[in-house]
């Protein structure tokens, strides 16, 4: 048997060869998933908290020395959370803000803000007076987060097995 006919012999031979989960394999892979799943919802974690935090520290330096006014509305964003931007005047003084996620109106429309009377360039909507909480805007929100990227990434990883895909096959399973 010459070295052309011994490597088609071996490719024909490994073809017919049944590939086994190794659940060795299967382990280091959760263990990795795990790791990268876990890491995103850190990143979550401390993005929410940044965010939460210094929205809660603007509602405080507002509710030190309140002022209420009302300011026009000139733009909206979001997709299915909308935030607002607005202006208003304080003494002649022209100022410009936005909401934090809540508003729902048209731009144009007349809004209700409190202003901090020591800075005026701080303010926030009316809506939107309330201390959020730490545990349930960013602590739940993370592990909801973390739960869905898990349970994303295993529907995802059937989904290749069942389609087929010979590279995580190949990854999950030894030749025994």
């Amino acid at each position: 048997m010459n070295r052309k006919e011994r490597r088609l012999y071996e490719r024909e031979q490994s073809k017919k060869i049944k590939r086994k989960i190794d659940w060795k394999k299967v382990s280091k892979s959760f263990k990795e998933l795990l790791l990268i799943g876990f890491g995103f919802a850190i990143f979550i974690f401390c993005a929410s908290y940044y965010v939460v935090n210094n929205q809660n520290n603007k509602r405080k330096l507002v509710s030190e020395k309140p002022q209420t006014t009302t300011a026009k509305v000139t733009s909206i964003s979001g997709r299915s959370v909308f935030s607002a931007n607005y202006e208003y005047f304080v003494n002649g003084r022209k100022y410009e803000n936005s909401t934090f996620h809540s508003y729902k109106g048209n731009v144009g429309n007349e809004i209700c803000i409190e202003y901090s009377s020591i800075n005026p360039s701080i303010s926030i909507y009316c809506n939107e007076k309330e201390i959020e909480s730490l545990k349930e805007n960013v602590f739940l929100f993370s592990i909801k987060m973390f739960g869905i990227i898990l349970l994303g990434s295993f529907a995802l990883i059937i989904f290749q097995l069942l389609i087929g895909n010979k590279k995580l096959i190949t990854e999950i399973t030894s030749r025994k």
